[in-house]
């Protein structure tokens, strides 16, 4: 499926989808979406569609930065897992309903890469649990991803591993700023970043990005007012921006 994701409104009640599988034009019915318009990317696209694909289907995602048509296969025992993303009782704290569609970004709808599926199994299979080292092959697949997709040369000492960003965000605030200081965030954005600054015992500044011709931007100038106060120390930069997709 190629999807051209501009030409869905705000909230629709049905799309149109194109599916390369058997060429066919199928149409599906959404029940509710609970996501703003600046939250419609291709995995979006697809936690829509995922209640009313067919089984059998491959769905093609052309990329932007590649130009490249990858297939992908939808996972169709996701509702059989125990999962944050549809737990029911988040649903409701969250969105006040369950009968819902949550578009989550992380969780994504397709199934993992066989390739990656193989090599767990196989280190399942080990049976060694123990505590590991970092191999070189770590940090040369790091090294190979950076040289490849941003020109940049990097050495093993610049790479430092971290369990998850939002510890590697609250290392660097407590590290780098002090309590009460501000941190500048760029609403609509992530919701862990507030999290992570209030339980740091920081202050939130918020930049609210500018929604121009259907396109979020920087609203620099309120930026630089905000960088301007005493209280700022650090601002927190996401790319690609989540929710709404812009690098």
């Amino acid at each position: 499926m190629l999807a051209n994701i501009t030409e869905l409104e705000k909230r629709p009640e049905s799309f149109i989808a194109n599916n390369n599988c058997g060429g066919d034009k199928k149409s599906s019915t959404i029940k509710e979406i609970a996501a703003p318009p600046f939250f419609y990317s291709v995995r979006s696209f697809f936690s829509i569609f995922r209640q009313t694909a067919p089984k059998s289907t491959t769905f093609h995602i052309q990329t932007v930065r590649h130009n490249l048509s990858i297939p992908m296969e939808i996972d169709k025992k996701l509702n059989i897992l125990p999962l944050t993303k549809s737990k029911p009782s988040t649903l409701e704290s969250l969105f006040g309903k369950t009968e819902i569609e949550p578009m989550w970004v992380a969780d994504i709808e397709f199934e993992v890469a066989k390739s990656i599926q193989k090599a767990l199994i196989q280190r399942v299979l080990n049976s060694g649990f123990g505590y590991e080292y970092k191999p070189d092959t770590f940090f040369n697949a790091y090294k190979k991803w950076y040289q490849k997709n941003y020109e940049i040369e990097l050495n093993k000492n610049q790479i430092i591993f971290s369990p998850s960003i939002t510890t590697t965000i609250s290392t660097l605030i407590e590290n780098f700023t002090s309590e009460s200081d501000g941190i500048i965030i760029q609403p609509p954005v992530f919701m862990e970043f507030r999290d992570v600054i209030l339980n740091t015992k920081r202050r939130i500044i918020k930049n609210p990005l500018k929604l121009v011709d259907k396109k979020y931007q920087i609203d620099f100038q309120d930026l630089e007012e905000k960088a301007k106060l005493e209280k700022s120390k650090a601002l927190i930069i996401c790319n690609p921006h989540n929710p709404v997709g812009r690098t």
